[in-house]
């Protein structure tokens, strides 16, 4: 064995892509990940319960308050810990804030375009004015096309 070859440790974990997926397997975890991605900036671990518990209750059609003790909990105990030991997020549990870790970047894209964040899922949040001023005009639309095409027949 030559003894100048050296070994490169790397001093942080590196995430593999099953990492990635094992870590947003979870809604809570993806929950956290899409929030401190739009938050950009340390949030404190109540507010990150709140938020989560909404994200969640909305999936789950509960209501927010009903599960804001155990998402708190869950996140202090499991959750944050797990992407705190992973580079995702910096938990400190003493000044109960979370922020955002230096692995967080890589989840964009994996976390932007979840089944809750489909266009149709979209829709349903959209001013009902908006949405009959958009039919209306796919009917006229729809008109006219038919009535070009039948004109050129």
């Amino acid at each position: 064995m030559n003894t100048n070859e050296t070994t490169v440790v790397p001093s942080e974990p590196v995430l593999t892509e099953n990492d990635v997926y094992r870590l947003i397997g979870n809604s809570r975890r993806r929950a956290v990940i899409n929030i401190l991605l739009s938050e950009n900036e340390s949030v404190m671990l109540s507010e990150l319960a709140r938020q989560t518990a909404a994200v969640t209750s909305e999936r789950e059609d509960t209501d927010p308050s009903d599960i804001y003790k155990s998402v708190y909990v869950s996140l202090q105990q499991n959750h944050l810990p797990k992407l705190d030991e992973r580079g995702v997020v910096e938990y400190d549990a003493d000044a109960g804030t979370v922020a955002p870790g230096p692995e967080l970047y890589r989840f964009g894209p994996y976390v932007q375009q979840q089944p809750s964040d489909a266009p149709l899922d979209r829709l349903r949040h959209l001013d009902p004015r908006v949405v009959v001023v958009l039919v209306t005009i796919g009917v006229v639309l729809g008109f006219l096309l038919a009535l070009v095409a039948g004109v050129a027949a």
